[in-house]
């Protein structure tokens, strides 16, 4: 696609719907240009197999697609459509492989009585739960929620010497996997999750004690995520609000991995 930027100019996000539909809908440069407009659009309609597309763009697309064929410098790419439309297939096949390998890894970590648990947690996705559980294993082989957190090697080490305060970074000594998909999951849960993003404001905007950034604060939810899990799937306990737990408990008392 590099070499027609009048692709990327009306199109330009390249794993779009459209953006796909129209690479497929691709044939040599003097086939194209010889159609019309009618013609163009109902071949980008049937390369869409059945995705909402945006018409009007691929409609923007034709006439630059003649100027190209026009132009005697650029006639040489001739079969260079082909390669965009290969491009596309690919992009299509290696969506499909994710769907089903999502749809794989769904059924085997609901196959485990501890989805349950996970799940409970508002507006967590059970795919990154999945995968969560499947990085750390058997929950119970760890005695203390801090041990998951060390495990993903996103606990913070504090560096400094005397009066010397250095800066602070995750240790990234655990498993990466594991801290990939528990990171995705906290930026799930601030948008969704009323906790955790009262949680996230409250660490970025604080006036008590310094404020974070907004890639530390995400640190932060995940390792609160990943210390609440070990709690609600150890204790095989469905995750009970903050608002709720001050409610049934009178005075709050933060239990290890909640959010209080």
């Amino acid at each position: 696609m590099r070499m027609l930027p009048e692709f990327f100019s009306v199109l330009r996000e390249p794993t779009s719907n459209t953006a796909l539909a129209v690479a497929g809908a691709m044939a040599p440069l003097s086939e194209i240009t010889a159609l019309p407009t009618r013609s163009w659009t109902a071949r980008v309609r049937r390369a869409s197999q059945g995705d909402r597309i945006l018409l009007s763009r691929a409609r923007q697309l034709l006439p630059l697609l003649k100027e190209v064929h026009a132009d005697p410098v650029r006639r040489s790419g001739e079969g260079m459509p082909f390669r965009i439309r290969h491009a596309a297939q690919r992009r299509r096949l290696l969506e499909t492989q994710k769907a089903q390998l999502r749809q794989e890894i769904l059924a085997r970590y609901r196959a485990f009585e501890d989805h349950v648990f996970l799940d409970s947690i508002p507006g967590s996705d059970p795919f990154y739960n999945g995968l969560v559980y499947g990085f750390v294993g058997d929950f119970h082989l760890f005695d203390d929620p801090r041990s998951i957190v060390k495990l993903a090697g996103s606990e913070v080490n504090h560096y400094g010497s005397g009066d010397w305060e250095g800066t602070s970074r995750i240790s990234h000594r655990g498993r990466s996997p594991l801290r990939a998909a528990a990171y995705q999951q906290a930026r799930l849960l601030v948008r969704r999750n009323d906790d955790y993003q009262a949680r996230f404001y409250h660490l970025l905007y604080r006036t008590d004690r310094p404020s974070h950034r907004d890639l530390s604060a995400y640190v932060a939810i995940m390792n609160s995520y990943l210390r609440t899990a070990h709690v609600l799937v150890t204790g095989r306990k469905l995750y009970l609000p903050r608002n709720e737990r001050l409610t049934t408990r009178g005075e709050h008392r933060p239990r290890p991995g909640s959010l209080g």
